[in-house]
């Protein structure tokens, strides 16, 4: 891409060296835009698809980094985690206003049907719905749209899906609007279409480089992510409501909200509590 056309960024790389990393003006508006909603009082929550090998990770990493860059931090393992227990802690912590928090390949509880089935799925919800006044920026990130759940497209305040144009990465559509945001999600969830059958335009477009090796250290990268879902894997799947439901009384979640996030009603709530009055006594 050529540097005239695009926003150049001094921020320190990986070795703590000031480098210029260059932004196409498309991905720079769309940050400072998502802060500008924060200032307003709103969330912003962004989703990532596309090929294995396309650069999910690579412009996820550039995004954080110019957020973080922006709100005078620079980006770190802080920023991004694999499994959906990670993600949750960083979004309880109370110590990190603010930060974009990136879920790197959202293999566990992102998904519409392990979402249902894992009850670190079901804080997830609760954390992007409840925790807006901690500010934070998310992004998720899998290889297709419909492997998300609804509630998560119903959401979101932008979609990238990026691809490989004449074998060449870096390039990426960028959909803003609600409306088409489903409308594919939906092409694809229920009607099983593909990328042949979609008609529907992009809202911008815009190219990346390839910047995620000079942002961490690709060793050290791995290992985390070697680390965290290898725990995952041992994470309990639970698909009982009445087990969901104390899972999240446990986090501390009120009645009101329990309902909410699974539509029941709150007099079903207080039963499922009452009728485990011994497992609760330990909370």
């Amino acid at each position: 891409m050529s540097k005239r056309f695009n926003i150049g960024v001094q921020m320190k790389d990986k070795d703590d060296n000031y480098k210029n990393f260059y932004y196409h003006p498309v991905i720079h508006a769309l940050v400072k835009g998502g802060i500008e909603l924060m200032n307003d009082n709103r969330h912003f929550f962004g989703i990532i698809t596309g090929n294995v090998g396309d650069g999910k990770s690579n412009i996820a990493a550039q995004i954080v980094a110019l957020w973080e860059h922006l709100h005078k931090r620079r980006i770190s393992f802080e920023n991004v985690t694999w499994t959906s227990q990670k993600f949750v802690e960083k979004t309880d912590r109370d110590d990190n206003k603010t930060y974009a928090i990136w879920w790197d390949e959202a293999i566990t509880g992102a998904t519409g049907k392990k979402m249902a089935l894992t009850a670190e799925g079901e804080m997830l919800k609760i954390a992007l719905v409840t925790k807006r006044f901690k500010q934070h920026f998310y992004i998720l990130i899998v290889d297709e749209i419909e492997e998300y759940s609804w509630k998560l497209i119903k959401m979101a305040n932008f979609w990238i899906h990026v691809k490989t144009h004449y074998r060449e990465r870096g390039y990426c559509d960028i959909y803003l609007k609600k409306k088409k945001i489903k409308q594919i999600y939906q092409a694809f969830k229920y009607y099983k279409w593909d990328w042949s059958r979609i008609t529907i335009r992009p809202d911008l477009k815009a190219r990346f480089n390839n910047y995620l090796p000079y942002l961490f250290d690709e060793k050290e990268y791995d290992k985390m992510k070697l680390q965290e879902t290898q725990v995952a894997k041992k994470e309990v799947k639970v698909s009982n409501k009445k087990n969901l439901i104390i899972e999240a009384k446990k986090k501390g979640f009120k009645v009101k909200e329990i309902q909410k996030l699974y539509d029941v009603s709150d007099t079903y709530v207080y039963k499922v509590l009452n009728n485990q009055t011994n497992q609760l006594d330990n909370i």
